[in-house]
């Protein structure tokens, strides 16, 4: 699948444009909200609720970011949405539906999933079938990716149960790269892309500090866009455009927007 122009040309906003300083926690109504009137896209992480529902949220457990502690798939979205969020205004863990409301096609979208699958639970299928079904009358640019393929595969029979789907993307670092190759010597630009083409794959999240590696390059040589997380500066900005289609950004205002035909 061919990406949307959008999802290429504007840097996305790390959790969104969040800045506590401001009233804007990550991954907040506040901070996607401050992503739109920037101009800027949106990345966010969704995981699943006690009840099923998709929640926007990073990490699992809930300490980091509110006073509550225990995991975030053991509340009920209803419970979440009351929980405040640290350095907010009160304002708790939003549902996907309310940022697709908010967002409304304005902006692009970028939605990592955050499936969990160990030993004493899984999420994975359940959560790419309510992302499938919430995304289904959606109207604006999106894509989904994630550092499971597992959870890619899913996501792709979930688009294909409801009958339309969204870019798919494989969120990679330089152990994903690393680990992959030190386990078979010989995989070469070829099997990579047969990995991809299986799972349905038509960009790749990469760490911006390994966008040089050559596996990378070759892969944009043969029209695999790479978006680069997380970038930081400016002065990273400025250096790793060359290397990659677009930036997921945090931490200062991405100009290059402004810049890059």
């Amino acid at each position: 699948m061919v990406l949307p122009e959008p999802l290429l040309k504007i840097p996305f906003a790390h959790r969104g444009y969040h800045d506590v300083d401001r009233g804007y926690p990550e991954n907040s109504l506040s901070a996607v909200q401050a992503a739109i009137d920037a101009g800027y896209g949106i990345e966010i992480d969704v995981q699943l609720s006690s009840d099923g529902e998709a929640v926007v949220f990073h990490d699992e457990g809930l300490s980091r970011l509110t006073r509550m502690h225990g995991f975030v798939r053991e509340r009920s979205a209803s419970t979440l949405r009351r929980i405040p969020l640290l350095g907010g205004n009160g304002e708790g863990v939003p549902l996907v539906t309310e940022v697709l409301d908010r967002v409304n096609g304005r902006v692009p979208l970028l939605i990592e999933l955050k499936s969990i699958d160990d030993e004493s639970y899984s999420s994975v299928g359940r959560l790419e079938t309510a992302i499938a079904h919430t995304l289904k009358s959606y109207v604006g640019p999106v894509g989904i990716m994630s550092f499971s393929r597992k959870s890619i595969a899913a996501m792709g029979a979930a688009f294909a149960s409801v009958g339309f789907d969204w870019p798919l993307g494989l969120t990679t670092s330089a152990s994903y790269f690393d680990r992959w190759l030190s386990e078979d010597a010989d995989l070469n630009l070829a099997a990579h892309m047969r990995v991809f083409m299986d799972l349905g794959v038509s960009f790749l999240g990469h760490e911006s500090s390994d966008l040089g590696r050559s596996v990378i390059q070759l892969l944009r040589a043969k029209r695999m866009p790479v978006l680069a997380w997380t970038v930081t500066s400016y002065q990273d900005e400025h250096a790793i455009w060359p290397l990659c289609d677009n930036i997921i950004f945090e931490g200062f205002d991405a100009q290059q927007r402004l810049n890059v035909e």
